[in-house]
């Protein structure tokens, strides 16, 4: 082999080893990447889900205020469990939208302690049962 022939190929193999450099360096950007998306991808995820949950919070607290006004009567001298108040406002929902809607307990009692606090009486415990089993000054109308 002549000295032209070696340094051809010697400039060869450089070429070689300067792309296979030049590839890992691509792959392991590359890497970075896609973990970059796949952690931005997780963090969209995570977003959509608590979207979601507020969406329903929003939509569950629309169909209690729906019921709320159409069916509960502000009365002072009575209260009413929340049994009872349960069992009305999963009778309105199974009326109104059928048996497929999930009936949110605690935003029900969030909404009802709410709206009881809202009225000169406000939420005392004892006075109004506890916040796990409230009882508030709104009676069932006669027609639910």
């Amino acid at each position: 082999m002549d000295f032209n022939t070696l340094k051809n190929l010697l400039e060869d193999l450089n070429k070689i080893v300067k792309e296979n450099q030049d590839f890992k360096k691509r792959e392991k950007q590359n890497e970075k990447d896609i973990l970059k998306l796949f952690n931005e991808n997780r963090t969209l995820k995570k977003q959509i889900k608590e979207n979601e949950k507020i969406v329903n919070i929003q939509l569950a607290n629309k169909l209690i205020d729906m019921w709320f006004k159409e069916n509960l009567t502000y009365s002072p001298d009575e209260t009413t469990s929340f049994r009872d108040l349960c069992s009305s406002y999963t009778n309105f929902i199974d009326l109104t939208f059928g048996k497929n809607v999930r009936v949110n307990i605690q935003e029900l009692k969030n909404v009802l302690i709410k709206y009881q606090n809202l009225t000169e009486l406000g939420f005392k415990e004892g006075i109004n049962g506890t916040i796990t089993n409230p009882k508030v000054n709104f009676i069932i109308n006669k027609d639910d």
